[in-house]
């Protein structure tokens, strides 16, 4: 498979929006556009650390109606945002979730600093700081329970 810069896969993926968003206009249905993690990035120079409240607003910002997010539960019965199972890839932690807290990991693990500092000291969100967000922009969302 040829490898495609992150423009010829930008315009290939607008390409088919604007082809998907013509054949819903012609049966008159309403294609909703949703961010996956929440509009985020793999690496350093990204739109937002996936998984956070950031990720979120900014898919909002752009015009995705909904986001896909993954919940976790914490060693005390919690629920976090995070796909992986561990702290380890997207947080400045480590080690399982399910070993920790729901208060430890919301005071202690920073989750945007390893992409930019302009997102040091990005929460890792809970299931309620995920709800306040749905209620004030409107927003739905996909969730993917985690073991």
């Amino acid at each position: 498979m040829p490898r495609l810069s992150v423009c010829t896969l930008v315009l290939k993926v607008t390409s088919v929006i604007a082809q998907i968003s013509a054949m819903a206009a012609l049966i008159g249905a309403q294609p909703y556009i949703m961010a996956h993690r929440g509009c985020c990035a793999d690496g350093a120079g990204g739109h937002a650390p996936e998984n956070t409240i950031a990720a979120f607003a900014y898919a909002h910002s752009v015009g995705a109606a909904m986001f896909e997010t993954d919940l976790r539960f914490t060693s005390d019965g919690g629920i976090v945002l995070m796909h992986d199972p561990t702290l380890d890839r997207t947080t400045n932690c480590s080690g399982a979730v399910s070993n920790w807290t729901l208060h430890d990991i919301v005071s202690k693990c920073d989750a945007g600093s390893w992409l930019g500092p302009e997102f040091a000291g990005e929460k890792v969100p809970t299931v309620y700081d995920m709800t306040a967000f749905l209620a004030s922009s409107g927003m739905s969302v996909v969730l993917d329970l985690k073991e």
